[in-house]
This record gives structure tokens, sequence and C-alpha cells, in this order.
């Protein structure tokens, strides 16, 4: 692959079916929150805003409409795309999703070969359907959506899972109540491998502020490594163990890792506290280290 120029790596990064995928989820989601406002923007805009974007992140300003301020001097970006349209691809676009419109689990949305897990459970399968199976691909989740049959479903499919769970979802649990686990040394914790279904399953429970549960079919309590934490008795930070799976967990779900560091200097700065926002910007600074490491091979 030719990635001669800047526009190719661009477009290696954000592929043409990445960019139509995007167009037709939002479109799709337009219609289904109001019908009579469809869609206003093109394919072709979406390439341009994710450019601003970009482009922003190398001259910082106050705030995104800075750009488009009479007293500075920003006319790429004035003649690229007006304010206002902006404005409107940076309220949220969709790459994968599911409006949420109380737990719905009608047999009209299950394909033949899939199993009814739940409403929360049913939600991570058909997310997961575009997920390539056996290609060591992993999913992270987060107690709502975590049960033992859905790790052994998305394992059976070829598909890694990690995530916390409620101990009322874990059938025969050997995990001590939450009163006895509050008693232990903050730093402890135990680990329970069973096989359900064929499937070995890790179950691992910590104790930090409160008792951490996590689920797994590829990680578990070992090795243990150590984080910091403040203790309010000695006022001061000190260090506890912590088991393997929760710093993986908090790895790719909790940001605290090497990658969040590096897309937190410097930001894109158009700050929002709203998810699809962030996803958004996490993503073009993904590229943006990506296209760094691009440019030290060039050199």
């Amino acid at each position: 692959m030719d990635l001669g120029t800047l526009h190719q790596f661009f477009k290696y990064l954000w592929t043409d079916e990445i960019i139509s995928n995007i167009y037709e989820e939002s479109k799709r989601y337009v219609i289904q929150k109001n019908p009579s406002k469809p869609l206003t923007i093109s394919e072709n805009e979406i390439n341009q805003y994710l450019g601003i974007c970009i482009y922003a992140f190398l001259v910082h300003q106050p705030n995104y409409r800075a750009y488009w301020s009479e007293e500075l001097v920003f006319d790429r970006i004035k003649e690229t795309m007006p304010l206002k349209k902006f404005e409107t691809i940076r309220q949220g676009f969709a790459y994968k999703l599911e409006l949420y419109s109380g737990q719905e689990n009608k047999e009209k949305y299950r394909q033949k070969s899939e199993p009814d897990l739940g409403a929360s459970a049913n939600v991570v399968i058909r997310l997961a359907r575009i997920i390539s199976r056996n290609k060591n691909y992993t999913l992270y989740f987060d107690n709502y959506y975590t049960s033992i049959p859905l790790l052994v479903y998305l394992s059976k499919e070829g598909i890694y899972t990690l995530g916390t769970i409620n101990r009322n979802r874990i059938p025969n649990s050997k995990i001590p109540t939450e009163k006895v686990f509050n008693k232990m040394e903050r730093g402890h914790s135990m680990e329970f491998v069973g096989n359900y279904n064929d499937v070995e399953i890790s179950v691992t429970a910590w104790k930090d502020n409160k008792t951490v549960i996590m689920a797994s079919t590829f990680a578990g309590e070992k090795p243990l490594g150590k984080v910091m934490r403040y203790d309010k008795k000695t006022k001061n930070r000190v260090e506890i163990i912590r088991p393997h799976v929760i710093e993986e967990y908090n790895k790719h779900v909790g940001g605290i890792d090497l990658f969040n560091s590096i897309i937190a200097r410097p930001k894109i700065l158009m700050r929002s506290k709203k998810w699809y926002k962030r996803v958004e910007t996490d993503k073009k600074s993904e590229n943006k280290k990506k296209s760094n490491e691009f440019t030290k091979i060039q050199i």
C-alpha cells in the first residue's frame, strides 16, 4: 500500500468504508430521532470535519469557534466548512450503537443462531455481529452487560471477553460476602476458576475502596502487580497489590495507560462531557499518534 502522502495516510486510517458506515449509521440515527429532519451532510463533509479537527490540533485556540472568528485568520478552515455545518456534525456521529429505550428483548431482533441471554447481554451479541470471529479480538464491558452465559457464548464465537460482574450473576459463587470482604486488607484478592459449558472462566475479587469483581475468559489474578492508592489514615499514597485482570481492564476501559498519556499531550482542544464526542476525539488523537510514528518512518 502506497503511503507516500499525508492524504493517503489519512485514508489508510479513515477508510472510505469507515466514513460510509459513519454516514449511514448517523443518517439512521437522525431519522429515528426526527423523521421530519433528515441528515443534511455528506460523506465528504465528514472527511472535512475530521480534517478540521486534526488541523485544530496543530494550532490551539481557546475553543473551536475561535477558528471562525473574524479577528483570527484561519481561511483554510472557513473556506472548507461554515461554522454552522461544523456544529451540526459535531453533535455526534455513530459507528455502531443501539439507542436505549428501555429493556427490549423481542425475538425479531435475534438471529436464528443467537441465544436469548437477556436484554442486556443480547445488546452485546447484536453489536458483536460485525466482529470477525477467531481473530483474537477482545470485548470489554461493565457489570450491566456481563454474565457468565454471555462470556461462554462469545468464547465459543472466538471472541475473548473481560468485564466487571455482579455477585448475583455468578452461579454457585464462592466469593465471600461484602461484609466479610470489607474486613480484609486493601489489595487482598482471590481468584476462582471454573468450567462452564466447556469454557474456562476466571472470576477475581479484589479489595480496593470497595470490592471489585471481574470475570474473564483470558485474564486472571496473576501475575500480580502493584498500584499506588491514597490512604486516608496516613494521608499518604501507599502501594497495594493489584491483580492482572484489574490492570488489563483499566488499561482498555479505565484509560490508565500510555495511549491516554499520549493523547493527553497535546490534546485536540474540543472538549465535551458527551461520551460520543470523547470517543471521536480519542480516535483522531490515536490517528495523530500513528501519524507521528509514520513521520518517524519517513525521516
